[in-house]
């Protein structure tokens, strides 16, 4: 893994957080953060799915720190200072200040492993990543299940997909 680039991400990851968080705005220089997330020329929604689909993959407790650090969820969009959305979110779940950052500080250390190594459900295909048949991704599966008796019938439909906001 290159350390350079890892130490890019992780300044990234720590920048995206402050003031307003993650916003357009702050994607119109070129970073190891958007190199990582499938290049500049990605639309912010794009780069925003591919953000939350990584924080997914990390502690739950832990991911709803980072989208409310990076003003990802909606009751924190419009607050456009970090500390103001640190100090309603401790409040709201009983835990300092102090805790929180220290909190974000490891999860944006998971964050960036993860997303160095694109392993999450939306993440950019390397240009050498093989594909089955050439298959894509799955992010939906749904499941019909029918039984049909002669005394009765019925059916069972499972569908599961992840939905990234």
């Amino acid at each position: 893994m290159n350390k350079r680039l890892r130490q890019e991400l992780l300044e990234d990851l720590i920048y995206l957080r402050k003031d307003a968080g993650f916003v357009p705005r702050r994607l119109e220089t070129p970073t190891a953060f958007l190199e990582v997330l499938g290049g500049s020329e990605r639309d912010y929604d794009t780069l925003k799915l591919r953000l939350n689909s990584a924080i997914n993959t990390l502690d739950p407790a832990d991911a709803e720190a980072l989208r409310v650090a990076y003003g990802l969820l909606p009751d924190y969009t419009g607050i456009t200072n970090l500390r103001t959305r640190r100090e309603i979110y401790g409040e709201q779940i009983g835990k300092k200040y102090d805790t929180l950052v220290d909190r974000e500080n490891a999860a944006i250390q998971e964050l960036a492993l993860t997303l160095l190594n694109a392993r999450y459900t939306t993440s950019p295909l390397p240009a050498d990543a093989p594909t089955m048949h050439n298959a894509a991704l799955q992010e939906r599966i749904e499941i019909t299940v029918v039984v049909h008796e002669p005394t009765f019938s019925f059916r069972i439909e499972v569908v599961r997909e992840e939905i990234f906001s």
